[in-house]
C-alpha cells in the first residue's frame, strides 16, 4: 500500500516554500477569485489544495502564497459553501482530470 507523506509545517509560509521547491502547484479557493475550478486543467500539475476557514476564506497574506486562486462555481442564491462541500468537490475534479491523462 502506498501511503503519503505527512510532513508538519509550523506556518502555511514554511509548507509554501518546501511545496514550491518540490515543484508542487498550490491552488487557493475563494468564491471572489476569476477563475472556476473547471476552467484550469490540472493533468499537467503536481497540485495542492488550500482552504481558508469557512467564517474568512484565506487571508491576503495566505493568498499571496498560492500559485492559483479558483472558484467553485454556484448559484446566484448561494451565498458560501462549506469546507465539507468544496474539499471532495476541488478534490474529485483534480482527481478526474489526472485520471482522464493518464488513460
Amino acid at each position: 500500500v502506498n501511503m503519503p507523506e505527512i510532513i508538519k509545517f509550523g506556518s502555511l509560509e514554511e509548507a509554501a516554500d518546501y511545496l514550491h521547491g518540490a515543484n508542487r502547484y498550490l491552488i487557493g479557493t475563494s468564491q471572489y477569485a476569476e477563475e472556476s475550478l473547471y476552467d484550469i486543467d490540472f493533468s499537467d500539475k503536481d497540485p495542492v489544495l488550500v482552504f481558508g476557514t469557512e467564517s474568512s476564506g484565506l487571508t491576503k497574506r495566505k493568498r499571496d502564497l498560492v500559485d492559483k486562486m479558483i472558484k467553485i462555481p454556484m448559484s446566484s442564491n448561494c451565498q458560501f459553501l462549506t469546507l465539507t462541500t468544496v474539499v471532495p468537490v476541488a478534490a474529485y475534479e483534480i482527481y478526474r482530470q489526472i485520471r482522464g491523462a493518464e488513460r
